[in-house]
Order: structure tokens, then sequence, then C-alpha cells
């Protein structure tokens, strides 16, 4: 018998039952104890996946124990820890690492098999379980037959959930067990084709899986919730495991409303209901609507504002979702069981509801408001097995039932309801999965698991119950699914090592045949009228026109906050403790003090590089982009054979830059790309005349590559890597060696990426962050970074150490640049407000003195140098873009631009173009503002190619009129010369 709501003494003695339970697979005893009582026992007939009856361990010699509970010992039970399970930490995981070793069928027949499907999945869901009107009542109980070949074990733990793939082509059985295990199981798999025996076991949880949602139209996205308070995204596509949510409470049941792909429904902890927004990665709303635990949440196929809830308090529940209050709910309807409901479903037609129960009763509710009830008895006690559950796959139906505890199937119907027909059922599982009953093709049957090794199909007219049996059910099936397009076929799932059942009908008769031909010639007059086609042209000729966007998805998946206790907060004022010096003058958006507080951020302690010393190029390369790594380092290595063997910036001053004209530059459909995941803190291009090829680092530590002018047949040309667990501040590369690739991070790391080696090295590492990188020009040993509050050190790569170190500032250093004619002059910019000149060849380590210095209101974000080494620009928030020109940078002129962005966009700064008379800066009306140096107007370069705001620039160093602009969003834009 399952109780009411679990105790912390309860939930604490599950988590030790399942450590056990991993120790002992750990240990593979299984496997031990089968080897050696292979040779003596009877050699039985092979069953597809796992053997569903595994050897009896063997004896051991130690004395039989008896045990005894904490309770009885007078112990404190031991807090549960979801953390211990090797997939808690995981944020995302490959289909390969979540693979389970048990079974045999490989990873790339089950992707090429489901991506099959959702090619030709339908754009909106029409099952085709429907009424009597639909020709549903055709359906005979009495042809279900159950094959040989269509038993197979599936997973090897008791079965929590199970489903069909809502696809006609093909039938697939997907299913959750009590160790967090997700099998599939192709049935109309074909052996002679050698594509295995179709099962295939992923492991996403460490805890029972609760729910399971395929979308009709996403059937590549597979979404999975468990015990553990995950809910998780199986993207095929991308063989992926993604993490969708993290809670610290145990997550019960999982529901998605139809037509609605961006929200989730789920049920956590005791009585509270969810909604997660996808797209806003968070949850949107919250609901205590029972006092125990909801198992079952569905939705209405007709008025998708109606939603049903089954809880362990004994009651199901209707709500309409307008009218909810988040403090008070009412519900529209509530049913009373005498025990815990597990489940609560609306008939497909939506006039009915079923709610199942152990108190032996099946409840059917009909009428206007859903007061007609009709009582069936049925035996729906399961001990510590999953609940008999009436459960609706998409079915038309006028009748719809809802189960509990308390051995009663509840049918309501009606327009409002009011009927209600309670059907008695023996409910009671022992140990097994708890029966859930769930509908036919037609609105006369209802299907539910028998203690007797049977199925019971219960008649809604006349409320009899017959019960399908056959000698190759060997176990008791508890939960039944049925195919929402093939009518007679029915799955039925077992707590014997995850035994799936698959029964067909033994034949159809002329009318069936007669209707499925009628479907298939509507099926093709449909395709032949390409009414698809015709739909997408008038979809797009009332939209804006473009072009699909390469490289990195558009839309990654948010990584999940980090479910930590909660704490108030309070502020300074409020605990009466004076306000910290550094940051009493306000904090800047992008401003991260010191890694100290990295280091403390799942982020970073959970980022699989962390401080290695050296990993290969394959380990740090992301899955999100298609590009393989060999083409990018023959890429690389080519441009590094015939890279030039000095230096020479066409960038100059006037003389050579007179053919660029401002109007000439265009953005293209095709030089756009997605390049990063999130904000681009830095862009650059690669100094090669011959190939254009760019570069940029984002937020998360990831550095991406994009290869503008990459052949089609070549892939789109982007390669992403993970050198870093931080915000990547810098990127390096010198024109004499472009193999090489030194980034810095805000983590406190200075990474070398050596593309003829294949593998990142360490070259740096320190507890203070690192905001700016640069070198001096024609030298290739020294490296010049940025460091904690306005320290300034130079790397000396042939003694491995840093040879000098300086404190420039009072706050962070933003940007350092080299002047191009006089290599001894370095101009930085600084938080504290300040940018200043030096002569390298006079600092003095303990008292810096600097040449000239320019003060702003605020906080100076780059100081760059002009291509002649003439004048000297700065960027400020205070709204100002500063101008230094002169002999000895002696007149100073301060150009007005709207410099302020949020905290989610990246800083602007003004760069030089290729010569001294225009700057380029970012414009929040999603633009790239000129500013002309000669006559200070600025001009305003707009493309509907450019959809978000360009924070930071780049310019070729050889191709005059090649700009590159990087987004917020992970996007660079190219502007090019006609």
């Amino acid at each position: 018998m399952a109780s009411e709501t679990l105790t912390d003494y309860e939930r604490r003695r599950l988590e030790n039952i399942r450590r056990n339970d991993e120790m002992m697979a750990s240990l593979k005893i299984h496997l031990k104890a089968k080897d050696l009582s292979s040779g003596i026992k009877t050699k039985r007939k092979e069953i597809k996946g796992e053997n569903p009856k595994p050897e009896k361990k063997p004896k051991t010699e130690f004395p039989a124990a008896t045990r005894r509970s904490l309770r009885l010992l007078q112990k404190p039970p031991e807090l549960p820890s979801h953390s211990d399970g090797p997939i808690r930490r995981r944020e995302c995981l490959s289909m390969r690492e979540a693979h389970v070793a048990g079974t045999s069928s490989n990873d790339q027949q089950f992707i090429d098999t489901v991506m099959t499907m959702s090619h030709k999945a339908l754009l909106s869901f029409s099952p085709k379980k429907r009424g009597k009107e639909d020709g549903g009542c055709c359906f005979n109980r009495g042809s279900l037959v159950l094959r040989e070949e269509n038993v197979a074990s599936v997973l090897p733990g008791l079965i929590s959930n199970v489903g069909f793939f809502p696809s006609e082509e093909r039938a697939m059985i997907v299913v959750g067990d009590k160790p967090g295990n997700v099998g599939f199981w192709d049935a109309d798999c074909e052996e002679e084709e050698e594509e295995g025996d179709g099962i295939y076991v992923y492991g996403p949880h460490s805890a029972p899986v609760s729910g399971i949602s395929i979308q009709p139209f996403f059937l590549s996205k597979i979404i999975t919730s468990g015990y553990d308070g995950l809910i998780r995204m199986m993207d095929v596509n991308k063989e992926m495991f993604s993490m969708v949510y993290s809670g610290n409470d145990a997550i019960f049941s999982l529901s998605h409303r139809p037509h609605d792909i961006e929200s989730l429904y789920f049920g956590e902890g005791k009585g509270e209901l969810k909604v997660w927004n996808e797209r806003a990665s968070k949850t949107l709303s919250s609901y205590t609507l029972h006092t125990g635990r909801i198992n079952s949440i569905d939705f209405n196929s007709i008025n998708n504002n109606l939603m049903a809830t089954s809880s362990s308090d004994g009651t199901a529940c209707i709500w309409d979702l307008r009218n909810i209050n988040p403090r008070h709910p009412k519900s529209l309807k509530r049913v009373h069981h005498q025990r815990a409901v597990h489940s609560a479903y609306f008939s497909s037609s939506g006039n009915c509801l079923a709610t199942t129960s152990s108190d032996d009763k099946v409840l059917l509710l009909s009428g206007n408001g859903f007061e007609d009830i009709t009582v069936i008895s049925h035996n729906n006690q399961s001990g510590r097995l999953s609940s008999f559950r009436t459960s609706f796959i998409m079915v038309l139906k006028l009748e719809e039932p809802d189960f509990g505890s308390d051995d009663k199937v509840l049918l309501l119907s009606g327009n409002g309801f009011e009927d209600i027909t309670v059907i008695s059922h023996n409910n009671q599982s022992g140990r097994l999965s708890s029966f859930r009953a769930i509908w036919g093709w037609d609105d006369q049957h209802l299907f539910i698991g028998n203690t007797g090794r049977a199925v019971d199909v219960i008649s809604t007219v006349d409320r009899t119950t017959l019960s399908l049996e056959s000698p190759y059910m060997t176990a008791t099936p508890s939960w039944l699914a049925a195919h929402p397009y093939r009518i007679g076929v029915l799955a039925g799932a077992t707590a014997g090592n995850g035994r799936q059942l698959h029964m067909e009908p033994q034949a159809l008769t002329d009318y069936e045949r007669k209707r499925l031909e009628n479907i298939r010639r509507n099926d093709e007059m449909v395709a032949s009228l390409k009414l698809h086609l015709k739909a997408n042209g008038l979809s797009s000729a009332t939209k804006i026109k473009r072009k699909g966007i390469k490289g990195y998805n558009s839309k990654p998946e948010k990584k999940p906050k980090m479910q930590s206790p909660i704490v108030i907060r309070r502020s300074l004022r409020a605990q009466g403790v004076p306000p910290d010096a550094a940051t009493a003058n306000g904090v800047e958006e992008d401003l991260i003090p010191s890694p100290q507080k990295l280091t403390n951020s799942p982020s970073h302690s959970n980022h699989p590089i962390g401080k290695q010393e050296c990993f290969s190029i394959r380990e740090a390369h992301s899955s999100g982009t298609s590009s393989n790594d060999r083409k990018f380092i023959d890429t690389v290595m080519n441009m590094a054979d015939h890279a030039p063997l000095s230096f020479k910036d066409k960038r100059r001053g006037k003389e050579d830059g007179d053919c660029f004209t401002l109007g000439s530059l265009v953005l293209k459909p095709d030089n756009v790309a997605r390049l990063v995941p999130s904000r681009i803190f830095d862009v650059g291009f690669f100094p090669f005349e011959e190939r254009t090829m760019i570069v940029v680092g984002d937020k998360h530590g990831n550095v991406g590559f994009w290869d503008a002018d990459c052949e089609e047949g070549e892939g789109d040309g982007v390669y992403v890597y993970g050198p870093h667990s931080a915000p990547v501040s810098g990127i390096l590369i010198r024109p004499v060696l472009t193999s090489q690739i030194l980034t810095s991070s805000y983590d406190g790391l200075i990474r070398l990426m050596d593309v003829n080696k294949e593998m990142f090295s360490l070259v740096y590492s320190n507890n203070e962050a690192i905001f700016s990188l640069s070198h001096r020009p024609n030298d290739v040993n020294s490296s010049y970074f940025g460091e904690g509050q306005g320290g300034l050190k130079v790397w000396d790569e042939r003694a491995r150490k840093a040879s000098s170190s300086y404190s420039l500032h009072d706050r962070r250093i933003n940007s350092i640049d080299f002047n191009s004619m006089n290599n001894n002059l370095m101009a930085t910019s600084s938080s504290d407000g300040t940018a200043c000149i030096w002569d390298l060849r006079n600092v003095d380590p303990s008292h810096p003195k600097s040449l000239k210095m320019v003060n702003h209101q605020k906080a100076i974000h780059s100081a760059y140098f002009s291509p002649s080494g003439n004048c000297l620009a700065t960027t400020s928030l205070d709204n100002k873009v500063g101008l230094l020109s002169g002999a000895s940078f002696d007149n100073m002129t301060m150009i007005g631009h709207n410099n302020q962005t949020n905290r989610w966009i990246s800083t602007l700064r003004a760069i030089w173009g290729w010569d001294d008379r225009y700057l380029f800066i970012g414009n929040t009306k999603r633009a790239v503002d000129v500013i002309s140096i000669v006559d200070r107007t600025t001009v305003s370069l707009e493309s509907p190619y450019m959809t978000a705001i360009p924070c930071r620039f780049a310019a070729h160093p050889y191709r005059t009129g090649v700009l590159a602009g990087a987004t917020a969003g992970g996007q660079v834009y190219m502007w090019t010369a006609k």
C-alpha cells in the first residue's frame, strides 16, 4: 500500500536503498552470479535486451544478519545527497556518456531512426484514436494477441513510466525506471537488417523517472523528469542530454500543454505545481494545489485552459488556468477518494475525466459540471509498485477515467463533468509499479493491469471486465500505453527487469482495411496539393526574409541556475556596516573584481577543463558546432606556412588609406554567422592577407573561429572551443606565428592554443582576474596583460615567468595598446576614469609616471593609437570619445556619443579603421556609427541583416574595407567594401 505522503525518514530510507543498489551495481555482482550459475542451469531461450530474470546471487559465507531499521536502532537517519550521483553535477552530457553498457544496440542506429521519424513528423499533432464517429468502435477487444517476438526486457529496474513515440511511421516505445534509466524499444526493428534488438538504454537521472514528454512536432527532443529534482532534455539531433531545470525537491509528474511548445508543467515537492518557460529558462508561475505530491497532470484537448491534477492527498481536481490565484487557488471540481489518487486524465473529446485510486475504484466523471459519477471496482493495490493509472495519450473519448489508490476507477463525463461513474477494480500490486488504467482507441474500453498476469479490459458501456491472457506474459503489467496512431497496438510495462509487452490485433476486418485505405488516400491527396509548401510561402511573404545564420545554434539552451539554500538578502545599510570602498562609486556591468568569486560559482568549479596544464583540441571542442577539427587545423596550418616573416600593418596613415570610401561598406547576408553561444568580449582577425578568419571570445570562456572564406561544401567554417571557465578578456595572434593563439580570461589563466600540436597548454596562472592582453610589435617573446586592480605584468616566454610588474592604475586595466611607429609608447585605459601613455624605457616599477594622462568622469574601456601612431582615441561611459593628437598628444578633443549599455551587452569601444580619418563604434539602434575625425560628424551604417547591437569591432589588418562587429548574442557581422 502506498502512503499518502512520504516523511523525511522515508525519503532518507529510500535514498539509502538507492545508494545500496548503486554500490551493488558497481560491484557487478549480478554478472558474476550469472557466470557461476550458467553452467549448472538449463539454457533458456533468450529474450531481447537484458535477461528478464537474472540468476540468483550465490550465498555468501558470512552469517545471515537480521536487518533492523534505523528507527528500531534509535539512530537518526542519514540525510540524502543527490549530488553523489555522477550525473547530478553534469549540466550537459553526451548520449555516449549516458549510454548503459548492458545494451547491445548502438547509438547511431537509434539516432538515425529518431531523426527519420522527426523529419516525417506532422506540423500539428492529430492522433487517430477517435470515438465511434471515426471508426473507433470497429476495434474488438478480443482481437488483441501477444506474440513471442513482441516481448522484450528494456530496462533493468522497476518501470515508472511508459509511452509511444507520436509517430505513425514506426512503433517505438520509451520507458523510465526506478534507477533513473530511460529506455527505447524500436518494436519495428528488423533482425535480418542487422539492426540489433532495437533496445537503447541511457541513464540521465540518479532517481526514478517520473515523467516523459515528447512533442509530436519535435520527436528528436525527449524531456524527462526524475525524483532527483532534475528535468533533462535529450536532443537526439545534437546527441546530448542537457539540464532544463534543477531543484532540491523531487519531481513526481511532468506534462505539456497542447500546442504550447515553450512551457512545461511539473509537480514538485508536496503539492506544488510549477510552470517552466523554456524560452525564458525560468519558472514563470508556482502554485500550491494539494497537500500531498502531485502524481499526474493532464490538459483538456478542447479547452487548453482546463487542467486536471491527482494527488496523494486523496483528491483529484480540475483547474481553470485563467482564474488560478497563486496565493489561494480554487478548483472548478474536486473528487475525493479514500486513499491516494495516482492519475486523473481528460478524455480526448474533453467531455469526461477518469481517476484511479488505491481504494480499488475507478471513477468516471461526466456531465456539464462533471457531476455524474460512476464507480467501477478494480484491485488497484500496489504497495511499493507503480500505482495503476488511467492514462490518456491523445485519445478522443466521451468518458475518461481517473485513478487513485482506493481500488476505484472514476469516470467523469457530461458537458459539465457532473456525471461520475465509480468502477471497482483490484488496484493492489504489491511491489509492482502501481496500476494505471488507460483509454484504448474508442470510448468503450479501459485497459488496466491485473495481478494475475493479465490485462483487464473494462467496458464503460456495460461495466464488464474481460481479461487478456497469454503464456508469454510472465509478469504483471502495471503501466500501459496505447499507440496514438495504430489501432490495436498496446504496450504494457512490468516491474520485472523492465519487461515490455507489445500486443497487436489478430486481424483487420474489411471495414478497418477500407478505413485505413481511405486515410492513406487522403494523406496522398494532401501531399499532392503541397499545402505545407504553400503555407510556408504565405508565411514567408508576411515576414522579413532572413537568411539562415551559420554556425552555433542561434538559441542555445541556457544553463539552469545553481540551486542553493534561500538566503534573505540584507543590505550593508540594514546591517549597520559601512559600504565597501571598492564599490562605493558604483559597479560596472562587466566588472568582476576578483576570480575568488568565480571559483565558487558552478561555471568555474564544475568546468570540465578547470586548471589542467594541457589538454587536446578535441577535448575542448564544443558539441554545438557541426564543423570538424581537422578542417580547422589544416586551414590554420596552411596560413602559418605562408605567413610573412615580419608583420607590416597596412593600416597606416592617409597616404595608404585614401582609396577607402565610407559609402562602399555593405553587409551581405552570407557575412553573418553565430560563432559562440553567449556575449562576445573580444574579437579580432587573423593577421593573414590571403584568407579571412575571425576569432572571438565569449562570456562563458569559449573561443570561436569563423573561416569567412570557407566554401559551401566545406561546412559552415565555424569552430568553437572551451579553454576557459570565465569570460575571455583578450586574444593574441602574432603575425609570424599564426598557428599559436594566446587567450586570457577572468579565471586568471593565459592559455596557448598550439594548432600544430593540437593542444591547449597553460602559460600563466594566478588568483587574480586578467582583464586585458596585448603584445609589443616585433617582440615575439613578451606578452603584456592587465591583472587585478590596476596591475600590469610582462610575461617572458623564454624564461617562463613574469619579468616585470607595475601598478599603473587604481582600478582594473581594460585595454593595452602600442604605438605602431614607436614601440616604446604604450597606452592603457582603466576603470578609475583615466587613460595614460607610458614610455616603457622610463617606467619606474616603484613609482611609475606617465607621459600623458586623460581624465574622464567615468570608467574608460579603451584607448587605442591610430594606424599612423599620431592620434589616440579613448572611449568612456561618460558618453564621450576622447581624441588626442599633436606632437606630444597635447591637443584634446571630446566627441559626444551614447556609450551607455545595459548589463547584458558588452561596453562599447571605438576602434580605428584603415587610416586616421574614421573611428568605428557601436550604436544601440543596431547600427555602426562612423565618426569622422576631420569634421567631427557621425554617419550610421545600417542593414536589415543586423538584428543585434554590435558592441566590439575589429578591422582587418591587411584587407581595406573588411570590418567585423560582434554582439551580445554571439553573432558576428562582417562588413565588406563593394
